[in-house]
């Protein structure tokens, strides 16, 4: 028993003497901590602004299309600020299938 905790005491040693990777892990830790920090206010504020099926939805579209989350918590803000009141959902699907960026393109083969 006690060979082994004198390893782990070693090893902590070593890992403490090199540095670097204890420090990058500590610092990815930490920004990672914050990241959800930050994330956790941004749907509390959600909460307030959107009603519970339109909170629902997005929080479905945050799992599913970060990128399309992203615009739409800005949209919403700012809906928010214009309409003084809780967004709906249907409010919410027009924003949302503003914010989608639709391709339409066409193919076109060419015969030689």
């Amino acid at each position: 028993m006690q060979a082994r905790h004198r390893d782990y005491k070693q090893q902590v040693m070593i890992m403490e003497d090199a540095g670097t990777p204890h420090e990058e892990m500590r610092k990815h830790l930490e920004e990672a901590q914050r990241a959800q920090q930050a994330d956790a206010q941004i749907r509390g504020v959600l909460a307030r602004i959107l009603e519970q099926p339109a909170y629902d939805r997005l929080m479905n579209v945050r799992m599913s299309n970060q990128e399309l989350y992203a615009k739409a918590v800005n949209g919403l803000v700012y809906m928010y600020k214009k309409a003084g009141r809780k967004i709906t959902e249907q409010e919410l699907l027009t924003l949302l299938n503003a914010s989608v960026e639709r391709k339409t393109g066409s193919i076109e083969i060419r015969r030689k």
